[in-house]
């Protein structure tokens, strides 16, 4: 993968559909359970550093002025290959696609 920094004190963590409901779906590749453990080590990480998290649904294709990371392993679909289908070909059009520790790595 390229290098990937992110400035904290502008960087905002968007948490999209990670209410109750998931933690009763299989998910895959990744448990709702890791997928949520993720989630939680960048957003405190983040917050530690002065960034901002937001648990919310959000149309990414809005673009709100934003540059947009998609953390794969914090993410998982209803079955593996939905995941990597959404992968390989609808998120890298929409954002830069990263892993969890590519991200908290890239956290200044």
């Amino acid at each position: 993968m390229s290098d990937l920094y992110l400035d904290s004190r502008k960087t905002a963590l968007i948490a999209i559909d990670l209410q109750n409901a998931i933690m009763g779906i299989h998910t895959a590749p990744y448990p709702a359970t890791e997928v949520v453990q993720r989630n939680r080590r960048i957003a405190d990480q983040l917050r530690a550093r002065g960034g901002l998290v937001v648990w919310v649904r959000v149309n990414l294709k809005q673009g709100l002025g934003l540059g947009f990371v998609v953390v794969e392993d914090a993410c998982s679909g209803q079955d593996a290959e939905e995941h990597r289908f959404a992968f390989e070909r609808i998120f890298p059009r929409l954002a830069r696609v990263r892993t969890a520790e590519e991200v908290l790595n890239a956290l200044a």
